[in-house]
Formats: structure tokens, C-alpha cells, sequence
């Protein structure tokens, strides 16, 4: 079979289809096989960083490295913290404390099951409903 010529992206014409497929399935390969790679190799830094980092003030963990280009102190396994409400919690802490009418706001917002269920039993028409529709589109490339 014939090597394809790679095509000139500024002058595309349908002659240049086979072999701008066979580029971007061959990327979207190595793509994958990269992100597979990186993420084994993730892993094991982890596994290293876990047994043998050195903790500092906030909890992250390093292997200091010397001499490596493009790195300035070594690897770090970054501590990052994030705290959340307990929501039932507070609820029943709040109402015990009468204080749950000082700082619930209610929100009204149009329930999408009421209102689909007010469209399948005729009060409300599909060509009204139509009327409000927002249709997006968004294009996948495939090689099928």
C-alpha cells in the first residue's frame, strides 16, 4: 500500500481525509497509552511518597531531589483539606436552638417533575412547551 503524504494543514482538500484519519486515531492512541503511563507512574510516586516522604508543617509530603533538570526542590504530595457543612446536622442543631427561622431563606424554584407531569395530563401544551425550549448542539468528531 502506498505511504499516504501527510497533507499541508493551509491547502486541505478531500484527498487529504485517509490520512488525516490515520493521524488523529494514531494520537488518540498514544494519548491513551500516555495517560495510562503517567498514571501508573503516579501511582508509584504516591506508593514512594507515602513510605519514605518527609511530612512538613502542612502535612505535605516531599522526596527532595538534587541535580534533576526542570526540577527546583524534589516531589511533593500535596495535603489538601476542604471542609463541608453536615447539613442534617445543623438543621437539628438550629431548630434546638430556635434559631432555624433566622437563617433559612426558602427559594421557590419551578420542580421539572410537577411540571412534565402538568404537560402529559394536557394542562399545559407541548407547543407551549416548545415555545421555552433552549436546544444546544455540540459536535463529536468519530472514526467509525
Amino acid at each position: 500500500m502506498p505511504r499516504i503524504k501527510k497533507p499541508d494543514t493551509n491547502q486541505l482538500n478531500l484527498d487529504d481525509v485517509p490520512a488525516l484519519v490515520r493521524e488523529y486515531k494514531n494520537n488518540q492512541d498514544f494519548s491513551k497509552k500516555a495517560g495510562e503511563l503517567a498514571a501508573k507512574y503516579r501511582k508509584d510516586l504516591v506508593t514512594l511518597l507515602e513510605q519514605y516522604g518527609e511530612a512538613d508543617d502542612k502535612g505535605h509530603r516531599w522526596i527532595f531531589l538534587e541535580d534533576m533538570e526542570g526540577v527546583k526542590e524534589g516531589v511533593k504530595y500535596e495535603r489538601r483539606v476542604s471542609n463541608t457543612i453536615d447539613v442534617d446536622k445543623l438543621e437539628t442543631w438550629l431548630k434546638r436552638k430556635k434559631l432555624w427561622d433566622d437563617v433559612v431563606e426558602v427559594v421557590e424554584q419551578i420542580d421539572e417533575g410537577k411540571l412534565w407531569a402538568a404537560v402529559w395530563d394536557g394542562r399545559i401544551s407541548e407547543e407551549d412547551m416548545a415555545r421555552f425550549n433552549i436546544e444546544t448542539v455540540t459536535w463529536a468528531l468519530k472514526v467509525v
